[in-house]
C-alpha cells in the first residue's frame, strides 16, 4: 500500500503545486531556481510634468469639444431624418388629395392628339396645369426649369413626369417594377456626367392611371446618361404610390376633347388681330377722316335742257 506521503512526493517530483496539510510545496523548477528581485509596478498614467499640463488640457479640451460635435451632428442627422419622413407623409397626403380622376379624364379626353414631336409639350403642360388645378389650391403650376408645382404649405418643389400608361403597365395589365422617366434633356450640351443640376425636392411619375411619389436623392442615385438626355429607372419598392385606378372608369371618350381644333382656331383669331393692323394704305389714310361723298354723275346739256322745260 502506497502511503500519502509517497503520493505528495510523486506530485512534487513531476512539477505539479502540492499542498499538504500545513506545508506549501512548489513545483521542483521553482525550488531550484534562485529568487527574482520584485518589479515595480507599471502605471498606465505616468506623472505628467508641469510644463505637460497645458498641452494635455488642450487635448482633454479637442477631446470634449470632438464629442460634443458627433453628438450634436448625430442630433441634427435624427432630425434631418424626421423631417424628411414627416415632408414625404405631408406631400403625399397633399397629393392623395388631388383629384386624379379628373387629371385622368383630362389625359384621357385628349387621347393620341399631341403625341406628334411639336405638341408633346402642350401634352405635359395640360397634365401639370390640370393637377394644379384640381389640388384645392394645395398646388401651384409654375413650369418652370425642372421645377413644374410648388408645394404652398411646405415650400417644396415637385417634378411632374407622365408618360404613357403602356409604358408603366405590360402587356398583360400589371404594374412594371421599374419606371423609367427623361430626368433631363441636355440636347448635346454639357459633360457626359449624369450629375441632375438644380433638381426638384420631389418627383412625381404618372400616367392615366397610377402616380408614384420619389425624393431627389433615390432618382439621382439611378440616374444614367442615354445619349444626350439623362434618364431615371426607379424601382417601385423605392418609390411612393400615390394613387392607382383602371381606364374603365373614365366618365368621357377617348380623344373627345378637340384640342387641336381649339388650338388651330386660337392662332388664326391671334393671326387675325395682328393682320388687322398691316392694311393697305388708301385704308390707312382714311383713319380719322369724314367719309368722301360720291361725286354725282355729269349731265348732258341736251338733258339740263329738257329738264328746264318740263319745269
Amino acid at each position: 500500500m502506497v502511503s500519502l506521503a509517497k503520493v505528495w512526493e510523486y506530485k512534487a517530483k513531476n512539477g505539479a503545486i502540492t499542498e499538504a496539510p500545513g506545508i506549501l510545496t512548489l513545483p521542483v523548477a521553482a525550488r531550484t531556481r534562485p529568487s527574482a528581485p520584485l518589479k515595480p509596478k507599471v502605471v498606465d498614467q505616468p506623472w505628467i510634468r508641469m510644463d505637460e499640463i497645458p498641452k494635455v488640457m488642450e487635448a482633454m479640451v479637442r477631446r470634449v469639444e470632438r464629442e460634443a460635435a458627433l453628438r450634436t451632428i448625430a442630433r441634427y442627422v435624427r432630425k434631418v431624418r424626421f423631417v424628411k419622413r414627416w415632408r414625404m407623409h405631408k406631400i403625399r397626403d397633399i397629393l392623395k388629395n388631388v383629384n386624379w380622376n379628373g387629371v385622368c379624364d383630362v389625359m384621357y379626353s385628349i387621347g393620341d392628339q399631341l403625341n406628334a414631336p411639336t405638341e408633346r409639350f402642350d401634352k405635359g403642360g395640360i397634365g401639370e396645369n390640370a393637377i394644379a388645378t384640381l389640388s384645392n389650391g394645395e398646388l401651384t403650376w409654375i413650369n418652370g426649369v425642372g421645377k413644374d408645382h410648388w408645394v404652398v404649405k411646405l415650400g417644396r418643389s415637385i417634378e411632374s413626369k407622365f408618360e404613357r400608361t403602356q409604358s408603366d403597365f405590360g402587356t398583360n395589365g400589371a404594374l412594371r417594377r421599374t419606371l423609367k422617366r427623361t430626368i433631363k434633356n441636355k440636347l448635346g450640351k454639357g459633360s457626359d456626367s449624369a450629375v441632375i443640376h438644380n433638381p426638384a425636392d420631389w418627383y412625381l411619375f404618372w400616367n392615366s392611371r397610377s402616380a408614384f411619389l420619389v425624393d431627389a436623392a433615390t432618382v439621382q442615385a439611378h440616374a444614367r446618361r442615354s445619349g444626350d438626355q439623362i434618364c431615371a429607372k426607379v424601382p417601385i419598392s423605392e418609390m411612393y404610390c400615390v394613387f392607382m385606378t383602371n381606364d374603365t372608369e373614365r366618365k368621357v371618350a377617348w380623344g373627345s376633347a378637340d384640342y387641336l381644333v381649339r388650338k388651330r382656331r386660337m392662332q388664326q383669331d391671334m393671326i387675325n388681330d395682328i393682320a388687322k393692323r398691316y392694311r393697305t394704305t388708301a385704308e390707312a389714310a382714311l383713319d380719322g377722316f369724314a367719309p368722301i361723298p360720291t361725286r354725282r354723275p355729269r349731265r348732258s346739256l341736251l338733258r339740263r335742257l329738257f329738264s328746264c322745260l318740263s319745269i
